[in-house]
């Protein structure tokens, strides 16, 4: 007998024992829903084996990408400005006394132990210092992205973005944007690239800067009190 016609025979005989015995329709269609929740939970385990995969590589590149940097790093907590909110300036717990200078970094670590950079140090009092953050107007610094290490300028404000971009630069979303300035250490991560773009004036490229944290959650910073700043923005 031929394939078609036994297939033909088999679906007979199942629409039969169907039609007598209804509970056993029930069961095959149990059956397949039971074989279609497994097959998209099978889909989803491998979305999320995907996203971590996408993880781990970022952070693998973020390692390559970045000199090492090690600095002498004391803790200090960070003053409440609640409700007023200055996100520009951090006021922490550590001063003169505690080694701290005008010029040097404040940090905190990402989730590979890299230093990421949230500020300087602009005033030192007895036993307190006042840090301006790259979230300030008037925080500029010269930066490198991606593993090709495309120059750049950082401007700080309530959004810091990269300026002064190559416009035929090869940067993409997720580069990684590190400090090349003579007056903070060299290789300190500060963010990832969004949304590159052509300025305004279309002679060069410009984009976002997303941040490893959120300031407003920010309850400790790290400064390096062993780094001499050579030349301090003002």
């Amino acid at each position: 007998m031929r394939k078609e016609n036994l297939l033909l025979l088999f679906l007979i005989l199942a629409v039969f024992l169907i039609f007598l015995y209804p509970s056993l329709g029930w069961k095959i269609r149990s059956l397949m829903t039971v074989s279609e929740t497994q097959t998209a939970d099978y889909k989803n385990l491998v979305l999320e084996n995907e996203s971590l995969k996408a993880d781990l590589a970022q952070l693998s590149t973020l390692k390559k990408e970045l000199p090492s940097y090690q600095g002498n790093f004391i803790q200090a907590s960070v003053y409440s400005n609640y409700p007023f909110n200055f996100k520009s300036e951090l006021l922490v717990n550590r001063g003169e006394k505690d080694g701290v200078k005008v010029g040097q970094p404040a940090i905190v670590f990402s989730v590979s132990s890299k230093p990421v950079l949230v500020g300087t140090v602009k005033e030192v009092f007895g036993s307190d210092s006042l840090i301006e953050t790259i979230f300030d107007s008037r925080f500029q610094l010269s930066v490198r992205t991606g593993i090709a290490g495309v120059n750049s300028l950082l401007k700080g404000g309530s959004s810091p973005k990269l300026t002064l971009i190559p416009k035929d630069s090869k940067i993409e979303d997720g580069d990684v944007v590190y400090s090349v300035d003579s007056s903070h250490p060299f290789g300190l991560a500060i963010g990832i690239v969004k949304n590159f773009r052509l300025s305004s004036d279309q002679f060069f490229g410009e984009a976002d800067i997303e941040t490893a944290y959120n300031q407003d959650d920010l309850r400790t910073v790290s400064i390096d009190i062993d780094y001499n700043a050579k030349s301090i923005n003002q």
